[in-house]
């Protein structure tokens, strides 16, 4: 323990930190991200050298679409990888002629029946031994004559895919062995996608093609995670950096995001390419543009509230927001890359990761900035910005799933500058209000007062949350307002530059995670 300033050092033991949390409860979140930064620096040190891992299907009653998904997931970790990997298919005397081994590859199949269940189970941990040490993912299929053993012969293995028609179950196993349950939109709606527990294939198959990078980048522990920090307008730079990022070829497999990240966030994950963002946000930058949206700009002024906290309803906001993308009756189940929306519980204190339901609504509890917007209510929960508890969610994508998570914090410090449009016409207004000061030393309107408290906060919390993530991509927005949104093209710009600043940090950490090191 090292003491880098003039102070007391007390060395507590167990008990002496146990009564110290009883007499500050407040002091627990801290404890608790000091704890979890020093086991994430533990644990990421170097790279985690796995010389095989085992991944078991289980649940398929299919044999055509089980034997699909060992081929197709069996090329994207080939990908992945840029080695060849095995796939070990159990069944019976009776099935082995339909059976067909891939050329130049170390797959094999092994006969047995279900009478003999113990003897089967020792030829499969056979032949799978033999093939851990030739390839670094071994695929281990049973066909579904032999259901009553697959559950013994999936406890070989390190990683079990589990098919599911609809839900995935309540209870989710507990144990070393990870889990993923695996469904097909081909058989209909499918479940949220919030992390990387579930998987759900899309029915075409490009997506198809890219949700199955996405589950081999995981099964490899080697997927990234983007925080997009809150912000209003300065979350227009999120775009720039998923584009840079897009172009550089990382992968995005998780994104997490607070009110401004989370509607960025939110539009990504559900298909929306950083171009098609792009177009929506530099719609306002001239008059013309201004003329095309008046009477939404207009409308918004019906969300003006008086019976209710906050300056605005944010029911006609978040209507507007619907009809800049099609991301109305959209839910958490129409998602092409899992997302979690963060949100703060006004009478906790604390953050609510948002992982199910309708989008939108999830999107109106995270951008409800207190004092400006309403509270939202959601089920137990009413909810304020998430930016309020955690501005830039890198615990969120971690607990998502992410190997590599990348943090976006856009919130510049709070320091001089010109002057915005909506203090100028506030200033104005007061010259000329008989109640006003007349001292000569004019404070800031009560606007700006909340506006820049919030800001202050958000910075300062922000450069602490961000600790969770791994890389850190800070944009430099210092001459932006908060409510710049028709400055969306130059912000977005910042965001590309900040992005490629970073690009040598995140590909010397993913070369880490992929062992291509030195």
């Amino acid at each position: 323990m090292r003491v880098a300033l003039d102070a007391v050092l007390l060395d507590l033991s167990s008990s002496g930190i146990e009564r110290l949390l009883e007499l500050h409860p407040r002091l627990h979140e801290p404890v608790d991200a000091l704890l979890a930064r020093r086991l994430r620096a533990a644990m990421h040190r170097g790279p985690v050298k796995r010389p095989c891992e085992v991944v078991a299907l289980s649940g398929w009653r299919a044999g055509s679409e089980r034997r699909a998904l060992a081929l197709g997931l069996a090329h994207a970790l080939e990908r992945e990888l840029c080695r060849a990997v095995a796939i070990v298919t159990v069944t019976t005397h009776a099935r082995s002629s339909a059976i067909t081994t891939r050329p130049e590859r170390p797959d094999t199949v092994v006969l047995g029946e279900t009478k003999a269940a113990a003897a089967l189970r020792s030829r499969v941990a056979s032949e799978v031994a033999t093939r851990v040490a030739q390839v670094p993912v071994v695929l281990l299929e049973t066909d579904d004559a032999l259901a009553a053993v697959e559950a013994d012969l999936v406890g070989l293995a390190d990683a079990a895919l589990v098919h599911i028609e609809g839900q995935p179950p309540v209870a989710r196993p507990i144990g070393s062995q990870r889990v993923v349950f695996v469904h097909d939109r081909r058989s209909g709606a499918g479940p949220s996608l919030s992390g990387h527990d579930v998987v759900s294939l899309p029915a075409d198959e490009p997506r198809r093609t890219h949700a199955l990078e996405r589950l081999a980048r995981h099964l490899t522990h080697r997927s990234v995670g983007i925080a997009l920090g809150s912000g209003a307008a300065w979350g227009m730079a999120h775009i720039g950096v998923l584009d840079v990022l897009e172009r550089a070829g990382i992968p995005i497999d998780l994104v997490a995001g607070a009110s401004m990240g989370a509607i960025v966030g939110a539009h990504y994950a559900l298909g929306f390419s950083p171009a098609q963002l792009e177009e929506i946000a530099t719609r306002v930058r001239d008059l013309p543009g201004i003329a095309r949206i008046l009477p939404q700009l207009i409308y918004l002024g019906v969300d003006f509230n008086i019976t209710r906290p906050g300056l605005f309803s944010g029911d006609h906001f978040q209507r507007v927001l619907e009809s800049l993308g099609p991301i109305k009756g959209r839910t958490f189940a129409d998602l092409e890359i899992p997302f979690r929306a963060v949100a703060t519980d006004i009478e906790r204190g604390a953050p609510v990761e948002l992982s199910d339901g309708d989008l939108s609504d999830a999107i109106r509890a995270s951008f409800s900035a207190p004092w400006i917007f309403t509270p939202f209510r959601l089920g137990d929960h009413v909810l304020i910005d998430g930016g309020m508890s955690d501005p830039v969610p890198a615990s969120t994508a971690r607990h998502m799933g992410a190997d590599l998570v990348i943090g976006v914090n856009v919130v510049p410090p709070v320091f001089p500058r010109p002057q915005n449009p909506l203090e100028v016409a506030l200033q104005a207004l007061e010259r000329v209000n008989p109640l006003g000061f007349r001292d000569g030393a004019r404070l800031p309107n009560s606007f700006d007062v909340v506006v820049r408290t919030l800001q202050i906060m958000q910075y300062e919390l922000g450069n602490i949350r961000s600790g969770e993530a791994d890389v850190l991509v800070h944009t430099d927005l210092d001459e932006y307002w908060v409510l710049d949104f028709w400055k969306a093209a130059p912000m977005i710009e910042q965001g590309r530059k900040a992005a490629e600043a970073a690009l040598p940090a995140i590909r010397e950490r993913l070369a880490r995670l992929r062992g291509e090191e030195g």
